[in-house]
């Protein structure tokens, strides 16, 4: 029988404990929590306002695993051990079809757009840190399990940063590179259909 996603993943990162959610409900949630800085996928509707939000209308099968925290040691700057700090996403999100690999940025207390933006691509450079210099080394073949065109890195925003093609053309070229530097479809979400 051919190895899962999820198998793979336990077999190439034992360092930390960590918990595998998986869940089928229609609507989900994914959040930060402040008491143990660990992310989590939910259905409790409770969490709708500080979470990403996941529409999964023909109840695929979702699983959730934490990274910050969970994968890597929450905090952790030098988790691959080269003495380089680095940023880290909060969580991974996937299906059969389909890998998220999320930073939630919803602590942020202001919606100008300048700082929205600098940290939607703040949250960017912690997922690419931890895919192209971390996860893709030990997952030699995650395009084996998701090929080109179902990879998405999300970072989910408390405010939505406006992308002005005149006014912001160095960070629209700056996604587009680090889109096809990780193979990944981009959002700046806070809701996602699966």
């Amino acid at each position: 029988m051919e190895e899962s996603f999820e198998q793979a993943i336990r077999r190439n990162f034992t360092e930390h404990d960590y918990t595998v959610d998986c869940m089928k409900e229609r609507l989900l949630y994914v959040y930060d929590s402040d008491i143990d800085k660990c992310s989590y996928m939910t259905a409790d509707e409770e969490k709708r306002d500080i979470s990403l939000s996941l529409s999964n209308p023909s109840e695929k099968m979702v699983t959730h695993i934490c990274i910050d925290g969970g994968i890597v040691e929450y905090g952790k700057a030098d988790y691959v051990g080269d003495g380089k700090e680095r940023g880290r996403p909060d969580c991974m999100v996937f299906t059969d079809r389909l890998l998220m690999i999320v930073e939630l940025k919803m602590n942020l207390t202001s919606d100008e757009n300048k700082r929205v933006l600098a940290n939607c691509f703040e949250g960017l450079h912690q997922i690419e840190d931890f895919y192209c210099d971390y996860f893709t080394l030990r997952m030699t073949d995650i395009d084996h399990f998701y090929p080109h065109g179902s990879k998405v890195a999300v970072v989910c925003p408390r405010y939505m940063p406006s992308l002005d093609k005149k006014r912001n053309s160095q960070r629209i070229r700056e996604r587009e590179m680090l889109s096809e530097k990780m193979d990944m479809k981009i959002e700046f979400t806070t809701q996602y259909t699966i």
